[in-house]
């Protein structure tokens, strides 16, 4: 049987810089795509 060791996934950035929009771009498409995971309601056997 599977159980979910909830791990993350992690951005690391400076703060004190100014980021990319290349990069920020990036950073907000994971925020946004790992936010609500739908496999985690999946019923796996």
């Amino acid at each position: 049987e599977y159980e979910d060791d909830d791990r993350g996934i992690y951005a690391v950035y400076p703060h004190n810089r100014h980021l990319s929009a290349k990069v920020r771009a990036f950073v907000d498409f994971m925020a946004k795509r790992f936010a609500d995971p739908q496999w985690v309601c999946m019923n796996v056997t």
